[in-house]
């Protein structure tokens, strides 16, 4: 027998519709100021250059040129807001009640609530893509702006907005309060790319010789964090977190106890995870930004003030008071777990900071360095003897107490050097340092001799004139005025002049500088794949972006470079003369 009851309730969804109506109106109107009006009052005033940014790029290029940017910010904005609506019943005592007490399924409930939010997300897109196709039919514009672009931007939309939507919704299942609902769900979005940036940060600052990893890229790919990237493509993937996102809080919601409106959290056994995730957060931001504003590092007493600090606060919103030391065993538990941590940082139980690879292991080591004549350098060492030579400098840094001590605040100045170990286990090892140069100027000589300046020294010696794009001069001895060229023979002759006098001059000449021995700065713009380079010198991939296909490097130039100060007396100088 067929059941007459239908598992949409027309009333339910009429009255999400109608209440909240407004907020889709709103989405439409700023959607069609940021797109198809953008469109409209484009002006063709050079019809080639629409085409090959379009028609080449497609998709990309009209995101971002007819105000697709600030459509895709909206993506961030309203399904958040639709999501917390939809569900906003959960957040007050007597709606929860109200609601739970109709003659309706909790399945029910939540499909209605899902299906009207879904209504109000399709409406403003779907109107504006109609328009979008109606100026491609009836305006000039419109050849240029192909259908698949139009529904590409259509699809992608829908997928995000579905995924921001469905993750507010998971959000809701969690907690009974209307602003923790917001908060919360912004927090899911970026928290955990901060909290890595931010560790790394702890890290660089707290351990010596902790070398910055890049953040993982599947921490960049969570929907807002993609869409201020710019990245405006979408895949599967968003879709389906969506589907299984609502999937599991359905799962969340049938247990969800009704009482529990109004509370920040609305499990228990989520509420240490709250407190202490609160605690650990407000410490370690709060340590940074106090480490940012005075640069005092061992300062033990401040990050236990902030643990407080943060304990106190999660404690306060978990129990609606102000009366929070009843729990004052959650906050020892903190502190001593926070000097734990301090502890074996300072102690170095790990042994990172000791750490230095066995010479029969390393393959080859890439360092890093700067100096105070020289802009960074990269430079791959493969022989035997350069790498025991830097593997004895490596060593020599992690016994430097001294450094240690100064904790970034030198009394001298310092330059970075990184070392970058590929293992003979496919595995690599990173360190980081800053350091004194005339302290190690003894390990870094023999990489600096003229034959090894041609090989893995520095990346000019390195470069032949027909991969230089671009060569810019700053004359300090004229105002710091500045030219460029880009004439193959001019940059030919200089390159000459500059290597026949890197090759002549001695590791403290060309190192070391003193300020009024200086007299210019030249900066190289280099080919990187000279085989790959196009007439735009970027590379085109499949998802229509672009990769820069150039390098740089910069350099300082003294009056020890007798060759190239006087090309450059009668190449650039002799302009500013007059």
């Amino acid at each position: 027998m067929k059941s007459k009851m239908s598992f949409f309730n027309k009333g339910l969804i009429f009255s999400n519709l109608k209440r909240y109506s407004w907020v889709s109106a709103v989405w439409s109107v700023l959607l069609f100021l940021s797109v198809p009006l953008t469109i409209m009052t484009y002006k063709l005033s050079d019809r080639q250059d629409v085409n090959l940014a379009i028609l080449e790029e497609g998709y990309r290029s009209f995101i971002n040129r007819f105000g697709g940017a600030f459509a895709n910010v909206m993506l961030c904005v309203f399904p958040v807001l639709i999501g917390m609506l939809m569900f906003r019943y959960l957040h007050s005592q007597r709606s929860s009640t109200v609601m739970h007490g109709l003659p309706f399924t909790r399945l029910r409930l939540f499909a209605n609530s899902l299906f009207s939010g879904f209504v109000l997300m399709l409406i403003p897109l779907v109107i504006n893509t109609a328009i979008v196709l109606i100026i491609k039919l009836s305006m000039p514009i419109g050849e240029y702006i192909t259908y698949s672009v139009i529904f590409t931007w259509l699809l992608n939309s829908l997928c995000i907005a579905f995924c921001v939507f469905s993750l507010t919704v998971f959000v809701g299942m969690f907690t009974g309060n209307l602003i923790a609902h917001i908060v919360f769900t912004y927090i899911i979005h970026f928290l955990p790319f901060l909290l890595w940036v931010c560790i790394q940060e702890l890290f660089t600052e707290l351990v010596y010789g902790y070398s910055y990893s890049q953040v993982p890229e599947f921490l960049t790919k969570f929907p807002m964090m993609y869409i201020i990237q710019d990245s405006t493509d979408c895949n599967l993937i968003y879709f389906l977190s969506g589907i299984v996102l609502l999937a599991v809080a359905y799962f969340v919601y049938r247990k969800r106890p009704a009482e529990s409106a109004g509370d920040i959290v609305s499990f228990r056994f989520i509420r240490p995870i709250f407190k202490y995730g609160v605690t650990f957060c407000t410490a370690i931001f709060g340590y940074l930004f106090f480490i940012g504003i005075t640069g005092e590092k061992q300062l033990t007493i401040t990050l236990l003030i902030f643990v407080v600090v943060g304990y106190c606060l999660a404690q306060m919103l978990l129990s609606k008071s102000f009366r929070v030391w009843q729990a004052w065993k959650g906050l020892v538990v903190s502190l001593i777990v926070a000097l734990a941590i301090l502890g074996s940082i300072k102690t170095d139980i790990t042994g990172f900071e000791r750490r230095v690879p066995d010479i029969d292991s390393i393959e080859s080591i890439t360092i890093m360095s700067s100096m105070p004549g020289i802009d960074v350098q990269t430079i791959e060492l493969t022989q035997k003897e350069d790498i025991a030579q830097i593997r004895a400098m490596h060593e020599d840094l992690t016994k430097n107490e001294a450094y240690k001590a100064y904790n970034g605040r030198f009394p001298h100045e310092t330059y970075n050097l990184r070392f970058n170990y590929t293992l003979a286990n496919g595995k690599t090892m990173e360190r980081s340092y800053r350091y004194v140069v005339k302290e190690y100027e003894n390990y870094l000589k023999p990489l600096y001799t003229p034959e090894k300046l041609l090989t893995s020294g520095i990346k000019a010696m390195k470069t032949d004139a027909e991969q230089i794009l671009e060569l810019h001069f700053v004359a300090y001895k004229y105002d710091y005025k500045g030219t460029s060229i880009t004439d193959r023979e001019k940059i030919a002759q200089f390159l000459d002049a500059y290597k026949s006098d890197v090759l002549s001059m001695s590791f403290d000449d060309l190192v070391y500088n003193e300020a009024d021995s200086e007299i210019a700065s030249v900066s190289f713009e280099i080919h990187k794949n000279i085989a790959q380079t196009n007439a735009d010198n970027v590379l085109r991939t499949p998802d229509g972006s672009t990769i820069e296909l150039k390098d740089y490097c910069h350099y300082t130039i003294t009056d020890k470079y007798t060759n190239t100060a006087m090309w450059l007396e009668e190449n650039i100088f002799s302009k500013y003369k007059n």
